[in-house]
Order: structure tokens, then sequence, then C-alpha cells
């Protein structure tokens, strides 16, 4: 499947159709993660599905994966005890969170034009 998926995008780069190829690129993503296209990332979570417990983090100023980390462990454990979680429920999501996701810093640079 994952060949099917990058001939698309080599076609619609081909044409010259990037809206395209990046909404592919974007579907694609979107089934390796499992993950509808426009959901928070936060919902990988385990305890973090509902809309509720999203918008609990969200006004808490949490809407990413970076910002639940920096917030740290604390604030995951009160928001799901909040949420009335047990505490399994909340050592789980702190492992996964926290023990199991990678936190990976990314740059890129664009290349100088060459004239």
């Amino acid at each position: 499947r994952r060949v099917h998926g990058q001939a698309l995008v080599d076609v619609a780069a081909e044409a010259g159709a990037l809206p395209h190829a990046l909404a592919v690129m974007r579907v694609l993503q979107a089934l390796a993660q499992g993950q509808w296209p426009g959901e928070s990332p936060l919902t990988q979570i385990p305890g973090l599905q509902s809309e509720d417990a999203i918008d609990l983090l969200v006004t808490r100023g949490i809407e990413t994966l970076a910002q639940l980390h920096g917030a740290g462990e604390g604030t995951l454990r009160s928001a799901l005890l909040d949420l009335g979680a047990s505490k399994r429920a909340i050592d789980d999501a702190v492992a996964v969170a926290f023990r199991t996701l990678p936190v990976m810093t990314v740059t890129a640079t664009a290349p100088a034009r060459i004239v």
C-alpha cells in the first residue's frame, strides 16, 4: 500500500500539482498514525480520546504533544484525575506520553537558490 501511496505523490508532483501531492501525503500520514487529519495529536495518549479530555487540556494551554511534554507529568495526571480516571489509567497515559512516544527536534533549511 505504501508503494501505491508514494506513486500517487509522485504522479501529483510530476504534474506540478503541489496541493494534491500535499493532500495525499496528509492522508498517508493519517493512515500510518491511525488518526484523521485535523484530529488532536493528544488523542494518541490513552484516556485522551474524548472531546472533554482534549478541551480540558486546551483550557490549560496544551494543544500538542510538545506542549504536554513541556507541561510535565503532573499536568497530565491532574487533568486525568479531574476527568475521573483511575490510578492505573493515569499511570498508563503517563507511561505512553512521557516514556513511549519519542521526543524529537527537527530543523530544516532551504538550499540557496542557484541562478
